[in-house]
Parts: C-alpha cells; sequence; structure tokens
C-alpha cells in the first residue's frame, strides 16, 4: 500500500481485446500476461484498501531518472489563491530528458514566476520545482475540457528554448551557458555590464537568497545534491564548471535517455528519491 502504480483492471465487464483485426501489436501492450487490461492511470492503495487515482501515465515527467507525477506539483501550485487553474508538463532538456514545466490560467492574482517556485521549493523535492512557469489567458482543452499538455508543450518550447540545449554543445559550454543565464535573470535590469566566466558572481550584487536559488537550480540540471558552499568556493561560472568537471559531474550528464545515477560528492549528497510510502494526495479524476 502507498506505492503509486499503474491502475490494471480484470473482470466480466472488461474487454478481452480488440475485436478488428491487425491490431495485436495494440493488445500486446494494453494487457498484461496474465489478462488484466492497462487503464492507463496511476494510483495507490490506502490501508483501508481504497483505491485513489494519482494521475496519468502518460502525465509523468522524467526529470534524470526522477518520475515526477504532474498531478502532485499541479496540487500544490493550487494552494496558491488565484493558480488553482493550472497545469504542470514535461519540456525536453538536454542533460536532464525532461524537466517540470507549468500553466497558470489567468494572472493568478499578480503572482510571479519567483513567486510560484519559491511556493513549490517548500512543498516539493527541488526536481520537482517547475523549470519554466508561464502565465495563459487560457489553457488549451479539448472538446470535453481536458487540458492538452502536449499542446501546451509546443507552445511553450519555442519560447522557452537555451542557447546551451544546442545538440553539439558539450557538457561544459551548456553549463556555462545555464549558469550565465540564470544569473542574469537573477539580477535582471541590474546587470552590471558584461559577464564573462571569470566574472565573481558575488561581486555582481547577487544576494545569499539568489545563492541559495542558484544552488538549487543547478542542482535540478545537473541532477545531483551539490556542496552548499559551492558557489562561495568557487564564485565565478568558470570555476563552477570546472569543479563540476573535474568531478566527473559534466562526464556524468547525458543528453540521452539519463539515468539517475550515484553523486560523485559522497552518500550525503544523494539527489532526492520519491518514497513510497507517501503518494501524492488523491486527485479528483484521471486527469
Amino acid at each position: 500500500t502507498g506505492e503509486v502504480g499503474e491502475i490494471a483492471i480484470r473482470g466480466p465487464t472488461v474487454t478481452t481485446g480488440y475485436q478488428q483485426a491487425g491490431l495485436h501489436e495494440l493488445d500486446r501492450s494494453a494487457f498484461l500476461p496474465d489478462g488484466f487490461l492497462r487503464s492507463g492511470d496511476l494510483g495507490y492503495l490506502t490501508g483501508d484498501g481504497r483505491l485513489h487515482v494519482a494521475g496519468r501515465v502518460k502525465d509523468m515527467i522524467n526529470v534524470g531518472g526522477e518520475n515526477v507525477f504532474a498531478a502532485e506539483v499541479e496540487q500544490a501550485v493550487a494552494q496558491l489563491p488565484g493558480a488553482a487553474l493550472c497545469s504542470a508538463f514535461a519540456l525536453p532538456d538536454a542533460l536532464l530528458g525532461e524537466v517540470v514545466a507549468l500553466a497558470i490560467e489567468g494572472d493568478a492574482g499578480g503572482l510571479s514566476e519567483a513567486d510560484v517556485r519559491a511556493h513549490c521549493r517548500k512543498k516539493l523535492a527541488s526536481y520537482k520545482v517547475p523549470r519554466t512557469v508561464v502565465f495563459l489567458a487560457e489553457l488549451p482543452r479539448t472538446a470535453t475540457g481536458k487540458v492538452r499538455k502536449n499542446a501546451l508543450a509546443e507552445l511553450i518550447r519555442p519560447a522557452t528554448a537555451d542557447a546551451h540545449a544546442d545538440a553539439g554543445s558539450t557538457g561544459s559550454q551548456q553549463l556555462t551557458a545555464f549558469l550565465t543565464e540564470r544569473i542574469r535573470r537573477h539580477l535582471g535590469h541590474e546587470m552590471p555590464g558584461a559577464m564573462t566566466a571569470d566574472s565573481n558572481i558575488l561581486d555582481l550584487g547577487i544576494d545569499s537568497l539568489n545563492v541559495v536559488d542558484l544552488l538549487l537550480e543547478l542542482e535540478t540540471r545537473c541532477g545531483f545534491a551539490l556542496p552548499p558552499t559551492l558557489l562561495y568556493d568557487h564564485p565565478t561560472v568558470g570555476g563552477v564548471v570546472e569543479y563540476l568537471a573535474d568531478h566527473g559531474v559534466v562526464r556524468q550528464i547525458r543528453p540521452a535517455k539519463p539515468q539517475a545515477q550515484e553523486s560523485p560528492f559522497g552518500s550525503t549528497a544523494a539527489p532526492p528519491a520519491v518514497h513510497p510510502a507517501h503518494p501524492p494526495p488523491p486527485s479528483t479524476g484521471p486527469g
């Protein structure tokens, strides 16, 4: 009990296969060897035997080998005033395979992307925090009212494509571009002129809260927990990238189908994992 998995059903009212000829491949993918029909819904059992639906298999987001349930992110964000109509979905990422993105319908009462991300950091593990948050006048929906997550991804992807995601870039180049872009984002219009790989991050005006936020974003990007003093010990973009390369992080990051790996910084820096005893709160339907 408590562990999330795909709901499978079998019984006298459940179909035993597709009647139309030539659909044997669908039969093999839709049915388990013992005849159970795979529903495509995720769920978990409580101690009293009740089944709760937690989302859809197709809505699961794989962040560097860690499964993120879209419904869990949505339910955390929905706690914010004006953010009840939201949808979490996957965006492709050159380093982690996928990252979490979030779209909110309306202006959410004036909430900013930083507000939403700060709230999520209090409620969710770092790799579940949305990398991108956008506010749309209206979420794309099907004729039955369900949010079209694939349409959201296609809509958002061109606007959020990072320069470091180019397939020809090396891991070091991607991390350098990523850090530079995030530092500029934190500083906003206060950016004091040009920044190079040798510029001291702390001298640019980054405060301690920005340092913590930047470290969390870097952890999400790399898929590893990092030393908390990393940006103080190596306060330049070039220094951070060189340190990560020396510890094998850049070499271990793979653009194609990354897998969860042991942290090179020791067992105390292992990435967070989904604990089966703490499933996401039940959703109101299969989504």
